[in-house]
Formats: C-alpha cells, sequence, structure tokens
C-alpha cells in the first residue's frame, strides 16, 4: 500500500522481512533463608531491563540524551530512590522487622504494576501495527494484511526462543558489546559492593544505629546535571578517586561527612560512566529495531558481576582494610576508566562493523 509516495508499513500480501530485525547488614535475628534471594533475582533483572527496553527505538540521535536522563533520574538503580530505600529499611527493620521488608515492597510492586496493566497505553510500534493489520484483516474480509515484522504473528514458542536467544548471540557476535558490557560489569559490581558494604562502615567503625546508618545514603542521591557520551571520561577520576577518599576515611575513622564526600564522587562516576556507556548502545543499535535486545545484551555480565562482587566483600575488607580494599577497586578504575572512552571513541566504528549477522 501506497500513501502520498510514501511506503506504508501495513501492506497486503506476503509479510516482508524487516531491518533485524541489595542485601544490607541488619542487627538483631537473622534466619538463613537460601529461597529469598533465587525469588528476589527475576525482580531485581527485570527493574533494571524494563527500563532500557522501554526506551523508544526511533528516537532521533540528537534527542536520544534527554529521555534517558530522565528515566534514569526516575526510575534507575542510581536515582534518588537508591538513597530512599536504605532509609526506609533502617526504620522499617528498627521498628517492625526485617521480614516486612518484603511485605513492604510486595505491596508497592503489586500496586504499580495493577495501575500500569490498566492505565499504561501501550506504544510499541510493532504491536501497534500488528493490531491494526489484524483488524484491517477482519475488516477486509481477510485480506492477507501484514506488518514488515512478522514475529506477532508467529506462536508464542517461536518468539521466547527468539527472543531469549538473541541478547546471547548478540553478546557473542558483536565486539562492541563486549567491551561495553566489561564496562557496565565492572561499574555495577563495585556499585553493588559498595552499596552492601556501607551500612557496616556506620555500623561496625563508627557505631551508628541502623536507622542512622542508612541516612548516609543520601550522599548516594548526588546526580549529574545532563548525560553526554563526555561523561564516560569522568569514570577514570572521579570513581576512583572517590573510592580513595571513602576507603581511606573510614579507615582513619575521619569525621562522617568526608566520607560521605568521597562516596559521593565515586557514585557521580558511576552514573555518568553507565549512562554514557548505556546511550552508547542504544544509539550504536538504533534504527537496527534491536535497542532493546541490544541494552539486554550489554547488561547480562553486569547483573553476573553485582551478585558476585559482595560475596568477596567481607573477606577484602578483613584481609585489606578498607583503606586497601577500596584502592585496590579504584586501581582497576583507573585500569578500565582511562582508555575506555579512547577506545570507544578510536576504534567503535572499526569495532560497531565486525559485528555478525542478527538473529
Amino acid at each position: 500500500m501506497v500513501s502520498g509516495g510514501v511506503e506504508s508499513p501495513i501492506s497486503p500480501g506476503i509479510p516482508r522481512k524487516g531491518e533485524h530485525s541489595a542485601p544490607f547488614p541488619f542487627q538483631g535475628e537473622f534466619v538463613e533463608d537460601p529461597i529469598s534471594p533465587v525469588l528476589s533475582l527475576p525482580n531485581s533483572l527485570a527493574c533494571l531491563m524494563v527500563a532500557a527496553a522501554d526506551q523508544p527505538n526511533d528516537h532521533r540521535r540528537a534527542g536520544l540524551g534527554l529521555p534517558l536522563a530522565i528515566a534514569n533520574h526516575l526510575a534507575r538503580q542510581d536515582s534518588y530512590w537508591v538513597t530512599l530505600g536504605p532509609i526506609l529499611g533502617g526504620v522499617i527493620t528498627n521498628s517492625i522487622g526485617w521480614r516486612w521488608l518484603f511485605w513492604v515492597l510486595s505491596i508497592f510492586d503489586g500496586a504499580l504494576t495493577f495501575a500500569a496493566i490498566f492505565w499504561f497505553p501501550e506504544c510499541y510500534e510493532q504491536v501497534l501495527l500488528h493490531w491494526k493489520a489484524s483488524k484491517l484483516r477482519k475488516e477486509t474480509g481477510g485480506l492477507p494484511y501484514h506488518t514488515e515484522w512478522d514475529i506477532h504473528s508467529q506462536p508464542l514458542a517461536t518468539k521466547l526462543k527468539r527472543s531469549v536467544s538473541r541478547p546471547f548471540w548478540l553478546l557473542a557476535t558483536q565486539p562492541i558489546l563486549q567491551i561495553i558490557s566489561i564496562f557496565l560489569a565492572y561499574n555495577f559490581g563495585t556499585l553493588y559492593l559498595v552499596l552492601t558494604e556501607l551500612a557496616s562502615v556506620w555500623t561496625d567503625r563508627y557505631h551508628h544505629s541502623v536507622s542512622v546508618s542508612g541516612l548516609h545514603y543520601i550522599s548516594l542521591a548526588a546526580k549529574p546535571p545532563r548525560n553526554t557520551a563526555s561523561h564516560s571520561s569522568s569514570q577514570g577520576s572521579s570513581s576512583p578517586a572517590g573510592l580513595l577518599i571513602y576507603g581511606w576515611a573510614a579507615q582513619a575513622l575521619a569525621p562522617g561527612i568526608v566520607v560521605d564526600i568521597g562516596a559521593t564522587f565515586f557514585n557521580l562516576g558511576i552514573i555518568m560512566s553507565t549512562q554514557s556507556d548505556q546511550q552508547y548502545v542504544m544509539e550504536a543499535f538504533n534504527g537496527s529495531g534491536h535497542v532493546a535486545t541490544a541494552s539486554a545484551a550489554s547488561q547480562f555480565l553486569r547483573n553476573i558481576f553485582a551478585f558476585c562482587f559482595p560475596l568477596f566483600a567481607p573477606a577484602m575488607y578483613g584481609r585489606l582494610g578498607q583503606g586497601w580494599g577500596n584502592s585496590l577497586l579504584a586501581f582497576v578504575f583507573f585500569g578500565i576508566g582511562v582508555p575506555a572512552p579512547v577506545v570507544l571513541w578510536r576504534f567503535g566504528a572499526r569495532l560497531r562493523t565486525k559485528g555478525g549477522r542478527v538473529l
């Protein structure tokens, strides 16, 4: 079907192939529960994946930074919500018990899910066009109207197989995704290591209560004024500098404000580098129809690192202390953060052309 000299996305005939197309330390009663971490894993992964997948595939390149920054500012782990959770968690734990943390989160998530089902309209282009093609087939008595994306007409098993396997295929065949995945993985792993250890610094070394220790997460609320690709270079200085200040101040039992300042600089570097790397992935795959898939592929390793890094935190800090333990993390940040923007700037275009065919 041609309208105004422009080919419509919906046309009768054969379908056209598109351009494939945190655990915080608690004081008091503790019951070993191996089931809760397993049950909480899908929820944590879903929160991270959906935010990236909901970024529109058709943003203009010049306007991609603003919506990404807004989405990260409101909904992602590096937003102000990361400070509100520990504060409320400390109050709930001290007042009505740690089990209520899971009840409160479940009630809140359930209310949001219920609201989204009834109030959030569908806005995915492929789904909307699929619905329109189905409606046209009914109205025209079965004329073969199809969209250029035929996946929504396939059986559920076929769609799941392709959707689940495609991110792993991209990660295995796209060198640019492999490099960015390493950057994001170390960012995320170190962030979760610091998040899980921060409360222990205040309760064990400074002897603050659980409720008061949660207030220090406010130091992680500072955010950069805007999101640009040049922020990636800030990782090479801000994050390691913050780790050095944070670690040695905690080691020397310096005034608490010094420790908070170090945590603030560390978090600023994490946010700027993470947002710029995510924006790079979205712009690199913009127009291919696989922005959400590429975002999921780039986040696979970081979820593994976020799980693994807190596991060795007690042993590392127990052997090296806060000073040298955080210095070790900072030195690795220097090794990764300084060359990262140079590699993407000088070799990014070449790496993007070396990727294999997308499934």
